[in-house]
């Protein structure tokens, strides 16, 4: 379970709410280690609610990721 201050891997997966371009932008590498900063849960396709993650990164790029596309390291 990833909680507020953990530390993080951004993954590239296959599941279609990590690819949507309006949540989170597309990156042009694999992974990203950053912190998890903040938490919320939104409807992201009108019927099932999804927990993101604001994620904050060692390039000071912050973005709302959902939780199928982290994996938590710490």
């Amino acid at each position: 379970m990833i909680n507020v201050g953990d530390l993080v891997e951004w993954t590239t997966n296959p599941f279609p709410l990590c690819e949507r371009t309006d949540i989170n932008p597309v990156v042009s590498y694999e992974f990203a280690i950053g912190v998890v900063f903040k938490e919320k849960i939104e409807s992201l396709d009108g019927i099932n609610k999804t927990k993101l993650f604001e994620v904050y990164f060692p390039n000071r790029q912050q973005y709302w990721i959902a939780t199928d596309c982290l994996n938590k390291i710490a």
